[in-house]
């Protein structure tokens, strides 16, 4: 195990290594790389890489042709500028335009700031192609476009860090779930659907589980049998007790309906002030297990929500008397722990009581108010490591010339003489060669060819029939 722990450790130290020499050789010989960097060939060529990915994109993709390809060429260069220096190549950038317009259906031209936006924000927030095509997608068919799209994305992606959750699942849960908003006319649209996505996903609740008992309601008998079931379990089954409200949250406000299915478990679980331990009665497990029957869930699934949910109730009940605003205390609930009747949270490499938690310590803890000032671009560009940020910006300045020859033209004028003398030289030799007596070339060469094959083969035949005719009268 210490062996496979020391090769660890070399490779990564050969790793640093190597990044380290790509930095110094860029600051070393800054002369010579940029006089690499402004070479023509170099230029061309580099150039000639993304009008190629871009053409078979264009094709495959779109079913479009040149006029479309160039277009989306000046684009693709422009923005590979900028996404370089999050480590973010044209390849990838033609594949996001490729995912948008797939899951659309239809030709959706994106300008280059539109594609700079979306793969900053897949880049901070760990998503991908298809990720960010869903949300495209999906937000289209709330009639927001790629622009609203992208500023909705970017505040979601700002409030998942407030609230202290994996933002990348956050985001994905999200993403996939925007259309919930449209067919159940989500009370508070998609800023509801995120507050019950962090909900969800601070209590560990299967999301899914809410929409298809929400599904159920919708039929008034489904809704009136299911409130009666709760009336006969008795305790604090609050909205869930009544069939009109039932009924409404089904149609209105689903993730009200999630706060009762939460409210209701976690009041059957308690704290022992003295293991500091968390449990459901025996009684209480009863009333769960037909609860869970009721909500369509399996009774594991509505214990552990009943748990976590006690828990985080717990926490901010210990955070109530401290002065932090809504949004802190759920980030705080939600990644502290308790520890001797007190919430407690790591900062700094070590484990800080909450209400001993200063403003530099709440800004560290959240990354909102250093990052506040930031576009989605620059904390792109800050998400990877320090050295691997400058090499970024040393591609990033390597991929500008080619930006600006196919921005101005100069790319495609080269190409189009270029294609302009090969079609002239084809034309030329095709004429030459059609005025080429092949079928006589053929005929001098045949008859040069055959009657010395036709010699050789007789003459070899008779050889091997003597040797056979002589072998055979020495028997």
């Amino acid at each position: 195990m210490f062996q496979n722990q020391g090769q660890n450790l070399n490779n990564a130290a050969k790793d640093l290594g190597s990044s380290i020499n790509i930095i110094e050789d860029g600051v070393r010989n800054i002369g010579k790389m940029l006089s690499e960097i402004m070479s023509p060939k170099r230029i061309l060529k580099d150039a000639a890489i993304i009008n190629n990915a871009v053409a078979d994109m264009t094709t495959n993709a779109l079913g479009q042709g040149r006029v479309i390809s160039d277009m989306l060429t000046n684009t693709m260069a422009q923005a590979n500028v900028e996404t370089l220096k999050f480590g973010v190549s044209t390849e990838e950038n033609v594949a996001l335009f490729s995912s948008i317009n797939k899951e659309l259906q239809n030709t959706k031209i994106l300008t280059n700031e539109q594609i700079i936006n979306m793969q900053a924000l897949a880049k901070i927030a760990g998503l991908t192609n298809e990720d960010m095509a869903k949300f495209a997608v999906n937000f289209d068919t709330l009639g927001l476009g790629i622009d609203q799209s992208v500023e909705k994305i970017s505040e979601l992606q700002r409030e998942a860090r407030g609230y202290g959750v994996n933002v990348g699942q956050f985001m994905r849960t999200v993403g996939e779930n925007i259309k919930l908003v449209a067919t159940y006319n989500f009370k508070g649209g998609v800023d509801g659907l995120a507050k019950m996505v962090a909900q969800s996903q601070s209590l560990r609740i299967d999301m899914s589980n809410t929409v298809k008992f929400a599904e159920d309601l919708l039929d008034p008998s489904k809704a009136i049998e299911t409130a009666a079931g709760f009336q006969m379990l008795g305790g604090a089954v609050g909205s869930l007790g009544d069939p009109f409200q039932l009924l409404h949250m089904a149609q209105t406000d689903m993730a009200g309906l999630q706060d009762s299915l939460v409210d209701m478990a976690g009041a059957s679980a308690t704290f022992n002030e003295e293991t500091g331990e968390f449990d459901i009665p025996v009684t209480e497990m009863y009333r769960l297990r037909e609860a869970a029957k009721l909500a369509g869930m399996s009774y594991q699934e509505f214990s552990e929500m009943a748990l976590n949910s006690a828990k985080k109730t717990k926490k901010l009940e210990f955070l109530s008397g401290l002065n932090f605003t809504e949004e802190q205390k759920e980030m705080i609930a939600n990644m502290g722990e308790i520890q001797d009747g007190k919430v407690m949270i790591s900062v700094d490499d070590k484990l800080v009581e909450a209400s001993q938690l200063v403003p530099d310590q709440l800004a560290k803890l959240s990354s909102l108010e250093e990052d506040m000032g930031k576009s989605d671009k620059q904390l792109a560009a800050e998400s990877v490591g320090h050295l691997q940020e400058i090499e970024n910006s040393l591609k990033s300045l390597a991929a500008l010339p080619e930006s600006i020859v196919i921005e101005e033209g100069g790319f495609m004028n080269v190409m189009d003489s270029l294609s302009t003398n090969i079609n002239s030289m084809t034309t030329v030799f095709t004429e030459k060669i059609k005025s080429i007596d092949f079928d006589g070339m053929i005929s001098q060469a045949y008859q040069k060819m055959v009657p010395n094959v036709a010699k050789e083969e007789i003459e070899g035949v008779f050889d091997s029939a003597a040797k056979v005719a002589t072998a055979i009268m020495k028997k």
